[in-house]
């Protein structure tokens, strides 16, 4: 991993969090993790040569799970918009879930068959917890 710290929160905004809301992402399971890190590293201009995972030991008392996208269909919200190349829905439904202060959204992953946990580490209770298990 060299010098990026694992619990680094994303600032600058990805699928489930706007631009200014930070949320860390993970994968429940490790295939759908090194699915994830594929597909970022698709897009650097720069060769990454140096590769790693990391297993976390987390604990959070406010999680929305919306690892089944169907019922949103009632919504008018359609998974094929959620997990989309634009992200203008699914950024909406983070912000959402960040702003009434929940610190956790399970999501399914939109490359691999598995499920992400996106952690808004703004949100997490003083009991919360995110720990490097190895």
């Amino acid at each position: 991993m060299g010098d990026t710290d694992p619990l680094r929160p994303n600032q600058r905004g990805a699928r489930w969090n706007p631009p200014g809301v930070e949320a860390l992402y993970c994968s429940l399971h490790a295939l759908t993790a090194a699915a994830e890190v594929d597909f970022l590293v698709s897009l650097q201009s720069v060769p990454v040569s140096k590769r790693g995972s990391v297993q976390l030991d987390v604990e959070l008392t406010g999680v929305v799970d919306l690892s089944d996208l169907a019922p949103l269909a009632s919504l008018g919200i359609e998974r094929r918009e959620l997990l989309a190349p634009s992200l203008d829905a699914s950024r909406l439904i983070g912000h959402a879930v960040s702003w009434l202060g929940y610190a956790g959204l399970l999501v399914p992953s939109a490359r691999h068959s598995g499920i992400n946990l996106v952690i808004y580490t703004n949100q997490m209770a003083p009991t919360d917890r995110v720990d490097v298990a190895r």
